[in-house]
């Protein structure tokens, strides 16, 4: 895979999902919001808490059971979280609202995951874990977390705040890095 680099608001963006701000670089320029698959560059996080940052984040989560849900193991696994807008990253299914497996009096909803950076002071990241409705994308919350030392290129651990009533053993900790 070649590197290729866009310049964007004063920044260098790197075909792997990374930005880099540089003061003169030698680079292709381009304007738009592609992947960076073709002419178009990648979407640049507008994260006003940082400078530079990766456009998508992945950890693991394992251990959570039921509880007035059936089937919160769908919560298990890794996630994959991209950036959304401002300081906001989120599963894709905040937007698609994909049929769930999850199910809860009656209707059906898919696990989601979103993370967003409070600007403070203190500044405090936050993780949550939801239960997305399939075609309303009505939001249910199952867990948060937050992380006061959250570093912007190599991310950290999130600690568990609540959890439940739909589902129950979500880990104490999730540790969050780039993908």
């Amino acid at each position: 895979m070649t590197n290729k680099a866009w310049l964007n608001n004063g920044g260098i963006v790197l075909q792997n999902g990374k930005v880099t701000l540089c003061e003169e670089c030698p680079c292709d320029t381009g304007t738009g919001t592609g992947t960076g698959t073709g002419a178009e560059p990648p979407v640049t996080p507008a994260c006003m808490l940082c400078v530079s940052m990766p456009i998508q984040w992945t950890f693991s989560v394992s251990g959570v059971t039921d509880s007035n849900c059936s089937n919160c193991s769908a919560f298990n696994g890794t996630v994959v979280i991209t950036h959304t807008a401002g300081c906001t990253f989120a599963t894709e299914n905040f937007d698609s609202c994909p049929a769930g497996t999850i199910a809860c009096s009656g209707l059906n909803y898919s696990p989601g995951w979103y993370m967003t950076g409070l600007p403070g002071p203190p500044v405090l990241w936050e993780l949550f874990a939801k239960l997305v409705r399939e075609s309303t994308c009505l939001q249910l919350g199952t867990a948060t977390y937050s992380c006061a030392d959250f570093d912007c290129l190599t991310g950290g651990t999130f600690t568990r705040l609540t959890q439940g009533p739909s589902c129950t053993n979500f880990p104490s900790t999730i540790v969050v890095s780039p993908a």
